[in-house]
């Protein structure tokens, strides 16, 4: 619309009416989250099944905001937590089952996030 009018942008603005504005959901602070799981090695030790994705997503939540394990259900439809991951839909029974499974795996699971790693080479800061 912009393109169309740009000879005469003052019309811009008597289109406001027609135009309609909706927030989406939130991506970044879950596709930074992602990223950091994997560069830890989250990804290599919970696997990229949809349960190992599942399990990520309370720890990603955590840095995003504070609260309940269980609040993270309600924390992923405000954010895009199931589309980044490829979750589908999470509720609160995938959520219990998921952390059930999860209290079973935890001692592998950290054995393998804590198993030694090469040191990775020095990196430069720019701020």
């Amino acid at each position: 619309m912009a393109l169309r009018h740009k000879e005469d942008l003052e019309h811009l603005g008597t289109i406001q009416d027609a135009v309609t504005l909706k927030q989406g959901l939130s991506c970044g602070a879950v596709w930074t989250g992602y990223q950091g799981a994997r560069r830890v090695g989250m990804e290599q030790a919970l696997g990229t099944t949809r349960a190992g994705n599942l399990a990520r997503w309370p720890v990603s939540a955590r840095g995003i905001d504070q609260g309940a394990r269980r609040a993270a259900v309600r924390l992923a439809l405000a954010h895009a937590a199931c589309a980044i991951l490829g979750l589908g839909t999470v509720d609160a029974e995938t959520r219990d089952d998921n952390l059930d499974g999860l209290a079973e795996a935890q001692a592998g699971g950290e054995e393998r996030l804590c198993a030694p790693r090469p040191q990775p080479k020095p990196s430069t800061l720019f701020l």
